[in-house]
């Protein structure tokens, strides 16, 4: 990582062009941390099929080591069968991942050599826990690059087993996060629904 690119920095929006449902480009705000309760957390509410996932991963896809192979399936052929992603820091910086060409599935990431590692941490919504595992301990990086970018987003993921003997070793501010994620039930309360709708919600965190 270039040394003049901040560590840490807020994002303001994501555009979404090809990605599975988006015929059609999408800008996603991002709320930002502002001091009050609530402040920084985006929720995406809808139906099945609306994209929640998708814009899930969407930032997954930007936050590999490497760029990621867009095989057919997760491209759009309304869209020219080619997928753009812009991420938006709110330092002015916008990092892009697209398609080398039309109907191939390498892709390009610019600016080059952008790592946003430690700057997103992306948990899939689909993930299985096995109550058999060794005594990995995996730190968040390395939790993040061990669970890729897979071909099948509906794959079981376990990997979180590795995490377990992290948080033991930091249980404090473990505890804070989980505090912290109260806030989404205090959301719910305001917007009058529970956050297990039927209808689905995702929830992103800066």
């Amino acid at each position: 990582m270039p040394s003049a690119q901040p560590k840490w920095s807020m994002f303001e929006w994501i555009r979404i062009l090809g990605l599975r449902g988006f015929a059609k480009s999408q800008r996603l705000p991002l709320a930002i941390p502002n001091g009050a309760d609530g402040s920084g957390l985006t929720i995406l509410v809808g139906a099945n099929n609306a994209g929640k996932s998708t814009a899930i991963e969407a930032l997954r896809a930007l936050n590999q080591a490497d760029p990621p192979s867009f095989t057919q399936g997760r491209r759009n052929k309304y869209a020219g069968d080619r997928v753009k992603l812009v991420l938006r820091r709110a330092d002015g910086l916008e990092v892009t991942l697209e398609s080398q060409q039309p109907r191939t599935s390498e892709t390009k990431l610019s600016p080059q050599h952008t790592n946003l590692s430690g700057q997103l941490f992306v948990l899939p919504s689909r993930r299985v826990f096995s109550p058999y595992f060794g005594r990995n301990s995996f730190n968040r990086a390395t939790f993040m690059a061990s669970l890729g970018f897979p071909a099948v987003r509906t794959s079981n993921l376990d990997q979180f087993s590795s995490r377990l003997f992290e948080i033991q070793k930091n249980r404090a501010a473990f505890d804070a996060v989980m505090a912290d994620c109260s806030m989404m039930q205090r959301c719910s309360s305001i917007m009058n629904q529970p956050l297990k709708a039927a209808s689905g919600v995702s929830a992103l965190r800066p």
